[in-house]
């Protein structure tokens, strides 16, 4: 998924929480849109947790954008 297609999923999602899944398989929440940071001139996204953690991520592993309660693993 390109940075802007990721924007683009945050901006519009109609339904919180969602949860980016990476191509590792790893799920990574997202309670808000707050949440999810997009530095100038870099091209990874910030996912931030409410505990005050981040995951620095390359936005060609994300996999999909999804609604949190639609994911079942």
């Amino acid at each position: 998924m390109t940075r802007e297609a990721l924007k683009d999923a945050v901006q519009t999602a109609s339904h919180w929480p969602v949860v980016i899944e990476l191509s590792s398989g790893r799920m990574l929440p997202v309670p808000h849109p707050d949440y999810v940071l997009f530095p100038p001139e870099v091209n990874v996204v910030v996912v931030t947790t409410a505990g005050g953690r981040f995951n620095v991520v390359d936005p060609a592993q994300i996999v999909s954008v999804s609604r949190q309660e639609a994911v079942t693993r």
